[in-house]
């Protein structure tokens, strides 16, 4: 067997799995436009925030700052939806913020 065709072989597929997951996270998110929405604290299991858009659906922010983690603060911001995670949080959509201001 000649070792560089396996060597070869070898850069090919290392070449091909890094190239697949450069582009995992876009693949599993989803892309909002901003939105309004009401931040609220549910007490169940130790509480969590989330994010009761004008829809009535509860969003479940995976990465918000403690600085509007306020029940009742209304608020503007974008998410990313993440559609292949999963949460501890039975009560929404997990999502991924990726801009956020206190609403006029």
């Amino acid at each position: 067997m000649n070792l560089g065709f396996l060597r070869a072989g070898v850069w090919v597929l290392m070449g091909l799995i890094l190239t697949g997951c450069a582009h995992t996270s876009d693949r599993n998110t989803k892309r909002a436009g901003v939105m309004f929405g009401v931040v609220r604290y549910v007490d169940l299991e130790g509480g969590f925030y989330v994010i009761t858009i004008e829809t009535g659906e509860n969003l479940v922010p995976t990465n918000m700052d403690d600085a509007y983690k306020k029940d009742g603060l209304r608020i503007r911001f974008a998410c990313r939806f993440l559609e292949r995670v999963m949460t501890t949080v039975m009560s929404g959509k997990p999502v991924e913020i990726t801009f956020i201001e206190k609403a006029p």
